[in-house]
């Protein structure tokens, strides 16, 4: 109607780096003016290793068509490192079976599927979409702590109530993304760390990692799963390939697109996944440009599918965890290092396709 006034949106990100966030959507119209000599492509490397020992981080992996490009670990941890917050994005992939095989009917259950007579009010109306867009209105806390310390987390995450109707506020939330423990488990007739080693980690040859649950046998879809920098980025190499892991089919065709398509209310999230580039709906193929999963103390899962580029960034955590600390080690560069580095790629191998000879036709080679 014209002049009517759009209503509006609110959006809540518990720390937050709102000008990293810009800077990521941004890059995307930066690419197509990226043209760089192929003897500029060991620049970004140099640069991302160099950044690694500025900030003190403890392992970093950058493979490329499955060949390891940099594997370097310049701090003091040699094992696996607690991922943080990328926890939640490992955890969204293991639906994905779940959904393939029927065991979830769909994205729009509603949570009271899971946890009836536990859901009253508007939360009735949030769905599992809701938890992985961040928009589901359970009631959520910047301190973790509690949480962390709670017997049962996923008790203690419903009995916080919802504070917003579902699907209308994006809002970062541990407490959400801490229900997707029981609803693996019981979508899958297992413990959500079993599931999720299962149908991931035991077909990628993942074995040094960790996941301590909660007195109830959760554990935390929201922290704590600790691996080595190599091994998460077999988990990247997954996405980079669309599901398939040396020629076999891990995930279903089209899960890690629904994944990393922008959620409805913040167009530079999907389903607990970041997305690169430009992210306006009008722009193709956004959901295979290049997407992140991020964790506090700046761990770093980068993935650029069109480029085959898998970057990991690993850190443990020290003593000196204060916030200036964390400003200085977190290496909030890294994803847009990455796609540097992508970028660069990509036009090298635009060149050398150019200067590579045409293929005759079948039928049209010269015989002498």
């Amino acid at each position: 109607m014209a002049g009517a006034r759009r209503p509006t949106l609110m959006v809540r990100r518990s720390g937050a780096s709102w000008s990293k966030l810009a800077l990521w959507a941004a890059m995307g119209l930066l690419a197509a003016m990226v043209s760089l000599p192929v003897s500029a492509a060991v620049g970004p490397l140099e640069h991302l290793e160099q950044r690694a020992r500025e900030t003190d981080a403890d392992q970093v992996v950058v493979v490329h068509h499955g060949r390891t490009l940099l594997q370097r670990q310049p701090g003091p941890v040699r094992g696996a490192i607690d991922t943080w917050s990328v926890t939640k994005s490992v955890a969204a992939l293991a639906l994905g079976p779940l959904l393939a095989s029927g065991r979830i009917g769909s994205l729009d259950w509603p949570l009271t599927h899971w946890f009836p007579g536990r859901i009253q009010g508007r939360g009735r109306r949030a769905t599992l979409r809701h938890i992985l867009e961040h928009s589901s209105g359970l009631a959520c806390s910047d301190m973790v702590g509690p949480l962390n310390r709670a017997p049962d987390r996923v008790s203690r995450a419903l009995a916080g109530g919802f504070t917003d109707e579902p699907g209308t506020v994006f809002a970062y939330n541990n407490e959400a993304t801490a229900l997707l423990a029981a609803i693996l488990a019981m979508s899958s007739g297992m413990p959500a760390d079993r599931w999720v080693s299962r149908t991931l980690f035991q077909p990628l040859g993942i074995r040094n990692w960790s996941w301590p649950p909660d007195r109830a046998g959760h554990p935390p879809t929201y922290s704590g799963l600790a691996m080595t920098a190599r091994d998460l980025a077999r988990v990247g190499e997954l996405l980079a390939t669309d599901g398939v892991w040396h020629g076999r089919r891990l995930l279903e065709p089209g899960w890690i697109r629904t994944m990393t398509t922008p959620a409805r209310l913040y167009p530079s999230a999907g389903l607990l996944w970041w997305l690169l580039g430009d992210t306006r709906p009008e722009a193709a193929g956004i959901s295979r440009q290049a997407f992140l999963a991020d964790g506090w103390l700046g761990q770093y899962l980068v993935v650029l599918p069109r480029e085959q580029l898998v970057a990991v960034r690993l850190r443990a955590r020290r003593r000196d965890h204060t916030l200036s600390a964390r400003q200085r080690h977190s290496q909030e560069d890294f994803p847009e290092d990455v796609w540097r580095l992508g970028m660069t790629l990509r036009a090298v191998a635009g060149i050398e396709t150019a200067r590579r000879p045409a293929e005759p036709l079948p039928g049209t080679e010269h015989v002498e």
